[in-house]
């Protein structure tokens, strides 16, 4: 079964609005999803009964090919129990339970690399009901694509078929039951996804 790896703090910008150092630091920060944690478009987006405060945090992702390369992206979105989270990180535990719960990835469809533009000047957007909540642009990341491919595999060994979530700019937010969420990626309307927030 292929894994899915997530980058934190890969926007200085996004760093600092959680409170953190906006540097690179000597190694990317990394952590696991499970496999049940992927939603295919339009959902539903199941929000986990009796969290409080579940972020969206909208991120390239990369499906890793053979020999550690980025075969294809997507837009998808790294769902977060921000006050779980908080918690974790305040006791020094795991984020698994704040990160990883079920329909915590939603993911949008997968194109070949070569149909998009180059990785390192991918802008996107996500909108929340038609307002605009979050703005990337791979340029600014602290780490590229293909130097976080190169980080993973040393440290983990990639295989063909893994996932990287890349990580979010900043401007995240909380989600309410009914929300419609919209994906887009400028020059690359194949990576468009649409998801819909579950009522309550």
């Amino acid at each position: 079964m292929p894994t899915i790896f997530c980058i934190g703090r890969n926007y200085a910008a996004h760093a600092r609005e959680m409170g953190a150092s906006a540097d690179a630091g000597p190694e990317a920060v990394v952590f696991l999803k499970p496999w049940q944690a992927l939603v295919a478009p339009p959902g539903p987006l199941h929000l986990p009964a009796g969290a409080t405060e579940i972020h969206h945090e909208a991120e390239l992702v990369v499906r890793v090919g053979p020999g550690a390369t980025a075969d294809a992206v997507a837009l998808g979105l790294d769902l977060t129990d921000r006050p779980r989270q908080a918690a974790a990180k305040k006791a020094g535990e795991p984020w698994a339970r704040a990160k990883g719960f079920r329909g915590s990835a939603p993911v949008g469809p997968f194109v070949p690399v070569a149909a998009v533009a180059p990785l390192d000047r991918l802008a996107f957007t996500l909108t929340v009901d038609g307002a605009v909540r979050q703005r990337g642009d791979t340029s600014r990341m602290l780490r590229s694509v293909a130097t976080l491919l190169a980080e993973l595999d040393e440290a983990f060994g990639l295989r063909t078929g893994d996932l990287v979530f890349t990580g979010t700019p900043e401007g995240v937010g909380p989600l309410a039951p009914g929300q419609v969420l919209e994906l887009a990626a400028d020059g690359a309307p194949g990576l468009a996804a649409r998801f819909v927030v579950a009522p309550r």
